[in-house]
């Protein structure tokens, strides 16, 4: 009885709870419908790690969406980064530019509104006026006055109040006088549009006699010729006695340059400003000036040398920028029978504005020294006089204006 044998050989491998022992009462393999795993023998089995996560894509990142519940970002474009949604889903977003723009403007064309900015700020300049040539009159002969600095115009404006594009116009410089006694030309006025204008610098103008009227420096706030003529000095609001001549002067108008007397040493003052041109000086005769300084605008052109009295003078210094100090472009030479030229003027690197040309220096028995050219909105120096109609110097040029836009 085989059967009954083995259940009371199983019956002898109960515990006192009626429980078999694996480990002595069972032998042969337990099936895997069973419960079993259809091994002969069980040991530890350790999990390994997940390379691969099911459902997702390429590019694409897992996030929670909930507790025991994980999704996937729809998948980026390159340079973007993953930004928070707070609980809900992570989007995708690119990293913002700087809007920060900037364009110059050396001859006139089209400014065209950068996208995303908000401010727009405008620096115009207007061109210099030429020097008038060197004169001979008689027996007696002057330099030519120089010409007047351009102003500059400096304005912040709110985006949303400009066009989509804006015409520019740059002034160009005004010629220096090419022949005995002509003078010099009138600097361009330099525009943003309708938004910003700036006043070129008024070209010295030689007088009929032994003088020439240096050329008003170009207004900042409107004075147009004639009346940028007879306003300057420094920037003050009201006005000041010179030599019992009254000379208005308006915070960022033209400096202006008079004759008091061809043949006075004194009494020819040349005015400064601030945010106008400086004046360009006079010519009376040998009696040379420096031109007027601008402390932001363009300066005027200084005198040229001339002759009277058997004296000789070299030509004067251009004016100054950053300063009321004159001096910023060298004076010319009056040396043997030709005279030196003017030293032309240089832009200033910290306010951008160009300071004047020195006047060129007297020839004694020849060519009068050329007026140096005026820097980025500096007035032309005057030409240099000569004993000869024929050969004085001619006045150098003004420096053309220029226009910065600045937007962010």
């Amino acid at each position: 009885m085989t059967q009954p044998r083995n259940l009371g050989a199983f019956a002898d491998n109960l515990n006192t709870s009626g429980q078999v022992s694996l480990t002595t009462g069972v032998s042969g393999t337990l099936p895997i419908a069973n419960g079993g795993t259809g091994q002969t023998s069980l040991s530890c089995v350790t999990a390994g790690k997940a390379t691969n996560i099911a459902g997702g894509s390429a590019g694409v990142i897992p996030f929670q969406t909930g507790s025991g519940a994980t999704s996937f970002t729809a998948a980026g474009t390159s340079g973007q980064y993953l930004k928070s949604a707070g609980t809900g889903t992570p989007v995708w977003s690119c990293v913002s530019a700087s809007t920060a723009n900037y364009q110059q403007f050396t001859s006139s064309g089209t400014w065209t509104k950068p996208a995303g900015i908000t401010f727009v700020q405008v620096c115009v300049w207007g061109a210099g006026g030429g020097g008038a040539a060197g004169r001979q009159y008689g027996g007696c002969t002057s330099g030519g006055g120089g010409g007047g600095g351009g102003a500059r115009v400096r304005m912040i404006m709110p985006a949303s109040a400009i066009s989509c594009t804006v015409t520019v116009t740059v002034g160009s410089g005004g010629a220096g006088g090419s022949s005995n006694g002509a003078s010099g030309g009138t600097g361009g006025n330099s525009q943003f549009g309708c938004y910003v204008q700036s006043y070129g610098g008024r070209g010295s103008c030689c007088s009929t006699n032994g003088c020439s009227q240096g050329g008003a420096g170009g207004s900042a706030w409107g004075y147009t010729s004639p009346y940028n003529k007879f306003v300057g000095g420094r920037p003050i609001y009201g006005s000041n006695t010179v030599c019992n001549r009254t000379v208005y002067a308006v915070g960022g108008a033209g400096a202006r340059s008079f004759v008091l007397g061809c043949n006075s040493n004194n009494c020819t003052p040349t005015g400064s400003a601030e945010w106008g041109g400086g004046a360009g000086a006079s010519g009376v005769y040998c009696y040379g000036r420096p031109g007027g300084s601008s402390i932001y605008g363009g300066a005027g052109g200084g005198t040229g040398g001339g002759f009277r009295a058997c004296v000789t003078h070299s030509g004067a210094a251009g004016g100054n920028v950053k300063a009321y100090s004159s001096g910023g472009g060298g004076g010319g030479g009056c040396t043997g029978s030709t005279g030196s030229a003017g030293t032309s003027g240089t832009q200033c690197t910290v306010t951008g504005s160009g300071r004047g040309g020195g006047g060129g220096g007297y020839g004694s028995s020849g060519v009068g020294g050329a007026g140096g050219n005026g820097a980025l909105g500096g007035g032309g120096g005057g030409g240099g006089g000569s004993s000869k109609t024929t050969t004085a110097g001619i006045g150098g040029n003004g420096g053309n204006g220029l226009v910065r836009v600045y937007s962010w």
